[in-house]
């Protein structure tokens, strides 16, 4: 038994594999994290707004929770396995550049949200996400008044206009 504390010991301390346990530590939290955040929620919405067996109401709480588990541990795997590969494929290989970040959450964010059936929760994470992409961009412009560049033509930015895709888009934004 010492043995095997001792080889483990000695995995988890080597500086050559910090970067794998990196991303699956961040797997790890996300999942954790979604389903702590989920649990909660599907229990209290389940058994407020669907009707049937007790049964059937825990599978779905419980395949809720899994999915969004699953979808937050993707999504933190994927974010930080980019960041490695942006930041080793340089050359010389380099700490983080300005735009990796936004870069590793575009690609975890379309690999893992923005593909395939659309669930309502994963629409309500796009649209946060979007929602903070656009905030922390008018932020880096310089605060308030970046934010309002951003969405006001005659202080240099354009339309902010977020689609549902239900035909909503003022005239001028339809094709």
């Amino acid at each position: 038994m010492d043995r095997i504390k001792e080889t483990t010991n000695a995995i988890l301390l080597d500086p050559r594999n910090a970067a794998l346990l990196s991303i699956i530590k961040a797997a790890r939290n996300g999942a954790v994290y979604g389903a702590k955040v989920r649990f909660p929620h599907a229990l209290v919405m389940v058994f407020l707004f669907r009707h049937g067996p007790v049964r059937d109401k825990l599978l779905l709480i419980l395949r809720a929770t899994r999915q969004h588990a699953r979808n937050l541990g993707l999504y933190a795997a994927l974010y930080k396995a980019t960041l490695y590969l942006l930041r080793t494929t340089r050359s010389p290989p380099q700490k983080e550049l300005r735009y990796d970040t936004f870069v590793a959450g575009l690609l975890g964010g379309y690999v893992v949200f923005g593909r395939g059936r659309q669930s309502s929760v994963n629409q309500q994470i796009t649209i946060y996400v979007f929602a903070r992409v656009v905030l922390g961009e008018g932020e880096r412009r310089g605060g308030e008044a970046g934010v309002a560049a951003l969405c006001e033509p005659e202080l240099g930015g354009g339309h902010v206009f977020v689609s549902l895709g239900r035909g909503d888009a003022p005239a001028e934004f339809e094709e």
